[in-house]
């Protein structure tokens, strides 16, 4: 999630937290919304989900302390896909996940690139 680095009277410090996610994530198509097949909103979706968040973090700074806590959460996504071939898209999604308990927050933007091995 992040990191910082200094000096504490002349020493070097830093700090690390990461988050592992472990959620009940929902998403759905907008393809109900009226539209043809090329239309931009079929193509859309929205995700979210809620559970909880391993919270590690790292303090090195006259040595190392480890900690992990365990933290309630939640996340909301939009994403976009785009057809390039029969099995072949590519995605982008912006993402926000929250743990509560810690106030530890990330908002990312990812591109993927997604390959239907089979569909039904």
């Amino acid at each position: 999630m992040y990191s910082y680095r200094g000096r504490v009277n002349g020493e070097r410090a830093r700090v690390y937290v990461s988050g592992v996610p472990m959620l009940l994530v929902f998403s759905m198509p907008l393809a109900w919304l009226s539209g043809t097949e090329r239309s931009l909103a079929r193509r859309l979706a929205i995700t979210g989900g809620t559970g909880a968040y391993l919270i590690n973090s790292r303090l090195n700074y006259q040595g190392i302390v480890d900690a992990q806590e365990l933290s309630i959460g939640w996340m909301v996504a939009g994403s976009y896909v785009q057809p390039v071939g029969k099995r072949v898209r590519v995605a982008t999604e912006l993402k926000w996940l929250n743990a509560t308990a810690t106030q530890d927050a990330d908002f990312s933007l990812q591109l993927q690139l997604l390959w239907r091995a089979f569909s039904w």
